[in-house]
């Protein structure tokens, strides 16, 4: 577990292991019940990456994970009665109308075989 990571699970009240000889080779002891040390532990997460960000640092190399996938904005138009056809349909659907045209967009390239970058 990088080093960072468990120091944060430690200031948030996680039990970890040390060098005992019964220790099942796990950081955090998961014997204890963790709702707190949960909520605290992402408050904390969420005020570092907030600094590390306004200071310019990279976050996920700072913390040694895998970079969330990078994001592209398209610009889609529709007439209006289109645009209420969609936002009515997403509505039925239980789900914002940008998840229902991020869907929509989705099932469009897989259907025509698009593949990314790294061949998914």
């Amino acid at each position: 577990m990088n080093e960072r990571i468990k120091e944060l699970a430690a200031r948030a009240g996680f039990v970890l292991w040390d060098d005992e000889e019964w220790n099942p080779g796990d950081v955090v002891d998961w014997a204890s019940r963790y709702d707190n040390e949960l909520v605290k532990y992402t408050q904390l997460l969420v005020n570092e990456v907030l600094r590390l960000q306004a200071e310019g640092t990279d976050v996920a190399n700072y913390y040694g994970v895998e970079p969330a996938p990078a994001m592209e904005s398209i610009e889609v138009d529709f007439s209006d009665e289109e645009l209420l056809q969609y936002m009515k349909l997403a509505h039925d659907m239980d789900i914002t109308f940008n998840k229902f045209v991020e869907t929509a967009l989705r099932r469009a390239i897989e259907a025509a075989g698009i593949e990314d970058e790294s061949g998914n």
